[in-house]
């Protein structure tokens, strides 16, 4: 088929207008007519307005990313494939492993249909895991010593460019995936500055913690000493949200601890603890859900004691620590409501998975597989989609806030990444590949240490 345009029948920029204008489905399914189009659809500029367009300027993706070349043929050739939908629809994120990690560690990845995991989402850039399989008894690793025989290789992704940088191991085990928080410095121009991964490691029955933090101004993991506020509590945590410069760890049953000042370059942090309000503790265990909705950190709380009810709770003095009530809602008055029933919803126990990013009073939860919007405000459901056959059986949202211009990292941060790559090949011996990345740090950002550790590639080569 002839690339239309290059027929100057009609100028790109027309042939781009019109196609910002067509579902997502048809914008997939176009990227297939040539590769003009294909190219076109592609450009991060084009995504943007897309994106402007359309009013997506959220989505949700499944935490656990599939891998099925078979179904999607375009994904052998690829790193990533990226399908957008417009919330409650579920957007799909899929990930080729095998153009992603080392050919060192290639054949120990995990052979199963979800390869990847999406740990974190912030001011647009991914967080995602790959698992590597490691065998303790012949390989001495850093996590040999807890009898482990996986790892994760963590990678930061622009979804609107599909770059990535690879970040380095970890040297002591990150205990719960769902834990490590991620939190990104984007200036107005869409140029990632900086960012930070880190996970909170209590010492239970101490005053102390730790904070395994990976740092991209240094390109390095250190671990940073900081306060545990719980004495003999088991810290459960489950989850880590980033509220405005802030990282907050989850607990569902006690309450969440807050490091103020990640970007701080502090090695000694005093982190703070706030509970949840005492008249919600006990009434709803683990059926409490934490997320950050419209610009507060919120908890939705299920009480099954005397009568079904949903509850949302709002933290509206962050200084202070305080949360108040600011809706309490009858399952029974959300059951017999005409919009619930318009979608032909099973009156069962809903289950809290998103807060709306932009309405602080809209959640998303999910009866069977269909995920639907729940306004406490109006007590309507206010949009439901088909069903979410597709999705991986542990179902876990990740919530994806789109800029409406194109994202990119900056040249120093790339450098530093660069340098740190090719510090991985020099150990390893592969002098050449070392070569290469000190050579492409330099041109992005002149550094000593390129430098000189270029020269000393240069020797033994």
């Amino acid at each position: 088929m002839s690339d239309l345009s290059d027929l100057g029948i009609f100028p790109d920029q027309i042939i781009s207008e019109i196609l910002t204008r067509l579902p997502a489905k048809s914008i997939c399914r176009f990227k297939s007519v040539s590769k003009g189009w294909y190219s076109m659809i592609s450009n991060p500029h084009f995504i943007s307005s897309y994106i402007s367009k359309s009013s997506l300027s959220w989505a949700i993706f499944d935490r656990f990313i599939p891998f099925n070349p078979e179904s999607e043929p375009e994904l052998a050739a690829s790193e990533f494939i990226l399908q957008w939908q417009k919330p409650p629809n579920v957007s799909i994120f899929s990930v080729n492993p095998h153009k992603i990690v080392d050919k060192s560690t290639e054949s120990l990845i995990e052979g199963h249909e979800f390869p990847a995991t999406l740990l974190a989402s912030s001011n647009g850039f991914l967080l995602f895991s790959i698992k590597i399989e490691r065998d303790p008894f012949k390989e001495k690793t850093a996590t040999s010593f807890y009898w482990i025989n996986e790892e994760d290789s963590l990678f930061v992704v622009n979804p609107i460019t599909r770059e990535w940088v690879s970040i380095p191991k970890p040297p002591h085990y990150i205990n719960r995936q769902s834990s490590v928080g991620f939190i990104t410095e984007v200036k107005l121009s869409g140029v990632l500055e900086r960012f930070i991964i880190a996970e909170y490691q209590p010492v239970i029955g101490s005053k102390i913690a730790s904070i395994m933090c990976f740092s991209s101004e240094t390109g390095k993991w250190e671990q940073i000493s900081a306060n545990y506020m719980l004495g003999m509590l088991m810290w459960k945590g489950f989850g880590a949200v980033e509220y405005d410069g802030h990282l907050v760890w989850v607990d569902p049953t006690l309450g969440i601890i807050v490091w103020d000042e990640p970007f701080s370059g502090q090695k000694e942090v005093h982190c703070r603890f706030i509970a949840f309000h005492r008249e919600s503790v006990g009434s709803g265990g683990d059926d409490r859900f934490v997320d950050v909705g419209g610009g507060h950190i919120q908890f939705i709380e299920l009480s099954k004691k005397e009568k079904n009810e949903l509850s949302l709770w709002r933290l509206q003095d962050y200084e202070g620590g305080k949360w108040s009530l600011v809706h309490k809602l009858s399952l029974m008055d959300v059951w017999s409501d005409e919009s619930y029933l318009a979608y032909g919803l099973e009156k069962v126990m809903p289950f809290p998975y998103l807060m709306h990013p932009f309405e602080a009073d809209i959640a998303y939860f999910m009866v069977g597989d269909r995920l639907f919007s729940l306004n406490f405000g109006t007590k309507k459901v206010e949009s439901c989609n088909g069903g979410n056959s597709g999705l991986s059986r542990y179902i876990y949202f990740i919530v994806v806030k789109l800029p409406s211009f194109p994202l990119s990292f900056s040249p120093s941060l790339k450098a530093t990444f660069l340098k740190e790559q090719g510090n991985k090949y020099f150990k390893a011996k592969n002098f050449n590949e070392a070569l290469d990345c000190y050579t492409r740090s330099i041109a992005l950002a002149g550094n000593v240490v390129a430098y000189a550790n270029r020269a000393m590639a240069n020797i033994n080569t």
